[in-house]
């Protein structure tokens, strides 16, 4: 019998500090009534996927005010989380799915292969959840437009693209079409469709929402706001031990065919100056949760669809068992309070929708794959 999805009981770990260690600096005391509190009713869960980005360490989350505050001061940051698959379509099917890839399938980038018959949302939207997509989809969705899979209340699906891309509204089939404008800005424009998608939920009615942000894909493009952001032009590059190894003695043969890189560690400069964005993002969904007076109960989850290697063991890109880590963090205010934790047991992205569902009061079906902890 499946008892907690891992993630859930990990959360209710955290509680006690098994497999927790305190997050370093001072912790935001709450508000009277707040910390580990029993929620009153279901909680809205939204969750935040960023593209293409690895597990690394503080540098970036120190830039950003919102994500700092939001997830590194006041919620959980899972330093040990990972995707099977690192490649947007499978880790995208995966987190929708809680299945392992040999099981929903996707296997490369290619959304024809995905069978959304059963998600999350299908799952939670039949719980009574409202629900919404805003942003890229899984790659080539633009040759299945307008269809909006089961499960969604609202659909916004954006090509990928921070400038001239198109937007397919709730299956109608006249794309939007933006061009390259500072106001086209990919992630500017998905933060003003995820606040209308909030506001679209009505009032006292559960919600669940994913919002797929393009950044920091490459090639990186920041905001015109942010270009040569002085705290991004200053954060050091990226240099762990395995950063352009120099003995690859020991690896694939696909590894050691690979000429050493030039630069001395990975440039983050624009990679940061994407994600300011982003931190606006987060700011403005916040914002409009408070205004709803929702925010202290919602699970807030920023993550990625899959790592990148950044340089590590030579390799630029993805698509290798080295680009499996990715960024896991939450927020929960009226569960957790708002002191910082870190969880180092090992998670995947397939424990996120049997985690959702539990908490809405549904199930993946008889065998998630995802993995869960006894009751």
């Amino acid at each position: 019998m499946h008892g907690r999805a891992l993630i859930l009981s990990l959360i209710i770990l955290a509680f006690s500090g098994s497999a927790v260690a305190a997050a370093p600096g001072p912790a935001e005391v709450p508000a009277a009534g707040a910390g580990v509190n029993a929620p009153t009713g279901r909680p809205d869960i939204v969750v935040v996927l960023v593209d293409d980005l690895p597990e690394i360490d503080g540098r970036l989350w120190q830039l950003m005010p919102n994500i700092r505050q939001t997830f590194v001061e006041g919620g959980l940051t899972f330093s040990n989380a990972h995707v099977e698959s690192p490649l947007c379509c499978p880790g995208r099917a995966g987190f929708l799915t809680g299945l392992h890839t040999f099981n929903h399938g996707v296997t490369q980038n290619d959304v024809s292969l995905f069978d959304d018959s059963m998600t999350v949302a299908t799952q939670v939207q039949d719980a009574g959840y409202f629900t919404f997509w805003t942003g890229k989809y899984l790659n080539g969705y633009g040759g299945i437009a307008p269809y909006v899979p089961p499960g969604w209340d609202r659909f916004h699906a954006m090509a990928p693209g921070y400038y001239d891309y198109r937007i397919w509204n709730n299956g109608n089939p006249t794309p939007q079409v933006r061009g390259s404008d500072p106001e086209d800005y990919f992630t500017d424009v998905l933060r003003s469709k995820a606040v209308k998608a909030l506001q679209r939920a009505p009032a006292g009615q559960p919600l669940f929402g994913f919002v797929s942000v393009y950044a920091p894909h490459g090639p990186t493009i920041p905001a015109p706001r942010h270009q040569d952001d002085p705290g991004c032009e200053a954060v050091p590059a990226w240099a762990p031990p395995n950063y352009n190894e120099k003995d690859v003695s020991d690896k694939p043969a696909y590894v050691r065919a690979l000429p050493r890189l030039k630069d001395a560690g990975w440039d983050l400069r624009d990679v940061c100056g994407t994600l300011l964005a982003v931190d606006d993002l987060v700011g403005a969904l916040r914002e409009e949760l408070a205004d709803q007076g929702r925010l202290a109960n919602t699970l807030l989850v920023l993550s990625s669809d899959n790592g990148m290697n950044f340089g590590a063991h030579r390799l630029k890109r993805k698509s290798t068992p080295y680009a499996t880590q990715i960024p896991m963090m939450a927020s929960w205010p009226a569960v957790l309070g708002l002191k910082p934790r870190r969880i180092e047991a090992p998670v995947l992205n397939i424990d996120l929708a049997p985690t959702a569902c539990e908490l809405a009061g549904c199930s993946m079906g008889p065998y998630p794959n995802g993995q869960s902890a006894p009751d």
